[in-house]
């Protein structure tokens, strides 16, 4: 039996769940770079959620179950339920967010530390929150 757009939505929405617990588990491990990383694709998989929940978006490129990374933060900003000023916040975050991870995970020379850990938690709880 074919998934229902609400499942999907589900699917992506209790992903994004686990992988903001394993992003917290990372910060008490001291792995800053993981866990900022994870941190990322909790928001990323959150607002994915959102976008599939309202179905109104394009089709995803090269037939993905998935936006693309350059895609989301304009695909979140004109889809979903939500207030436009929390859809404007969300896109925000994705951007700032993946900045952050792009550094985390690319950028050998670019200190993540503490403070980045902060940063990047506070965003995916503000993010998570916004989508409640």
């Amino acid at each position: 039996m074919p998934e229902t757009q609400a499942q999907r939505a589900k699917q992506w929405r209790d992903m994004a769940e686990i992988t903001l617990k394993t992003a917290k588990l990372l910060r008490d491990q001291s792995d800053a770079r993981s866990c900022v990383s994870r941190a990322y694709y909790a928001v990323y998989q959150v607002a994915t959620s959102v976008c599939v929940a309202h179905g109104d978006v394009p089709q995803f490129p090269q037939g993905w179950n998935n936006p693309s990374h350059d895609q989301l933060p304009d695909l979140i900003l004109n889809n979903g339920d939500y207030t436009r000023a929390a859809r404007r916040t969300l896109r925000r975050i994705l951007r700032e967010m993946r900045t952050l991870r792009e550094d985390s995970d690319y950028r050998a020379g670019r200190t993540v530390d503490s403070q980045t850990i902060r940063t990047a938690l506070a965003m995916a709880d503000t993010a998570f929150g916004l989508l409640e």
